[in-house]
Protein backbone atom coordinates (compact mmCIF):
# COMPACT_ATOMS: atom_id res chain seq x y z
CA UNK A 1 0.00 0.00 0.00
CA UNK A 2 2.89 2.26 0.56
CA UNK A 3 4.08 1.71 -2.53
CA UNK A 4 1.28 2.57 -4.84
CA UNK A 5 0.93 6.16 -2.34
CA UNK A 6 4.49 6.53 -3.30
CA UNK A 7 3.51 6.37 -6.80
CA UNK A 8 0.51 8.62 -6.68
CA UNK A 9 2.19 11.17 -4.91
CA UNK A 10 5.36 11.38 -7.43
CA UNK A 11 2.72 11.15 -10.54
CA UNK A 12 1.22 13.88 -8.39
CA UNK A 13 4.31 15.52 -7.80
CA UNK A 14 5.29 15.32 -12.00
CA UNK A 15 1.99 16.64 -12.84
CA UNK A 16 2.24 19.87 -10.54
CA UNK A 17 5.65 20.34 -11.43
CA UNK A 18 4.80 20.46 -15.34
CA UNK A 19 1.67 22.72 -14.73
CA UNK A 20 3.56 25.20 -12.69
CA UNK A 21 6.60 24.55 -14.60
CA UNK A 22 8.85 23.58 -11.40
CA UNK A 23 12.58 22.79 -12.32
CA UNK A 24 11.94 23.00 -15.99
CA UNK A 25 9.99 20.12 -15.97
CA UNK A 26 7.72 21.31 -19.25
CA UNK A 27 11.07 21.34 -21.52
CA UNK A 28 12.05 18.12 -20.22
CA UNK A 29 8.52 16.74 -20.80
CA UNK A 30 8.47 17.92 -24.31
CA UNK A 31 11.58 16.11 -24.55
CA UNK A 32 10.27 13.15 -22.95
CA UNK A 33 7.51 13.08 -25.79
CA UNK A 34 9.76 14.50 -28.48
CA UNK A 35 11.72 11.45 -28.09
CA UNK A 36 8.70 8.75 -27.46
CA UNK A 37 7.20 9.87 -30.90
CA UNK A 38 10.58 9.43 -32.57
CA UNK A 39 10.49 5.56 -30.59
CA UNK A 40 6.96 5.37 -31.94
CA UNK A 41 7.65 6.29 -35.75
CA UNK A 42 10.68 3.68 -35.50
CA UNK A 43 8.59 1.13 -34.03
CA UNK A 44 6.14 1.81 -37.20
CA UNK A 45 8.61 2.08 -39.97
CA UNK A 46 9.59 -1.27 -38.56
CA UNK A 47 6.53 -3.02 -38.66
CA UNK A 48 5.47 -2.06 -41.73
CA UNK A 49 8.63 -3.46 -43.18
CA UNK A 50 8.20 -6.57 -41.10
CA UNK A 51 4.47 -7.03 -42.35
CA UNK A 52 5.51 -6.36 -46.51
CA UNK A 53 7.78 -9.02 -45.71
CA UNK A 54 5.62 -11.71 -44.44
CA UNK A 55 3.15 -10.67 -47.09
CA UNK A 56 6.01 -11.07 -49.90
CA UNK A 57 6.53 -14.32 -48.18
CA UNK A 58 2.88 -15.51 -48.06
CA UNK A 59 2.65 -14.55 -51.85
CA UNK A 60 5.78 -16.55 -52.65
CA UNK A 61 4.54 -19.48 -50.97
CA UNK A 62 1.36 -19.05 -52.55
CA UNK A 63 2.59 -18.90 -56.19
CA UNK A 64 5.24 -21.93 -55.96
CA UNK A 65 3.02 -25.18 -57.61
Amino acid sequence: MKKVLFFIGLALFVALAIMFDWLDARHWAEEGVSALDAVIDSLSMTGDSVQETVETYQQAKDNVP
